[in-house]
């Protein structure tokens, strides 16, 4: 008698469990999608914001470009370890390290000029082809060897 009802009651919270834990599953995966939609998104404005005429636009213009540039940037970092890009076990990943010396070249006076003025236009070429070819490493790679030989003056080596 007593096994009835232990059948009773383990069958629907097993039922109950496993609706849940399919429930749980669809929606990391919803959310990670959404993820990888932002990032993609954040990517594809700070690629616009490099390299188009930043000489020739006026000075409000320049400003809200700016900005815009270090927004998308800074989404586009804050997002990266939520998206399915991100490869945990690698501690020299391409795709952070590019964003961090972007952030660091960006938020640096005199680096940002150097960036946007003299290095833009490959930048944007960089960007504009890995918003369509996300986990190309070397385009990342090659983002990042701009990024850091315009923050630190050195040329990296790997």
């Amino acid at each position: 008698m007593k096994r009835n009802y232990v059948r009773i009651i383990l069958i629907p919270l097993l039922i109950v469990s496993l609706i849940l834990n399919i429930y749980n599953y669809i929606d990391k995966q919803e959310r990670i999608h959404r993820a990888n939609d932002t990032f993609q998104y954040a990517v594809g404005i700070t690629s616009s914001c490099f390299g188009n005429g930043y000489n020739e636009k006026d000075e409000e213009t320049k400003i809200d470009s700016y900005m815009r540039l270090l927004s998308n940037l800074d989404t586009a970092s804050s997002i990266y370890p939520f998206t399915s890009y991100y490869d945990k076990g690698n501690s020299n990943d391409e795709i952070s390290n590019s964003l961090h010396y972007l952030k660091l070249c960006v938020n640096t006076p005199d680096k940002r000029s150097t960036l946007i003025i003299e290095k833009g236009e490959s930048l944007s070429n960089h960007l504009t082809y890995i918003i369509t070819n996300i986990d190309d490493k070397k385009s990342w790679q090659a983002v990042f060897e701009i990024a850091y030989e315009t923050f630190t003056g050195i040329k990296p080596t790997f």
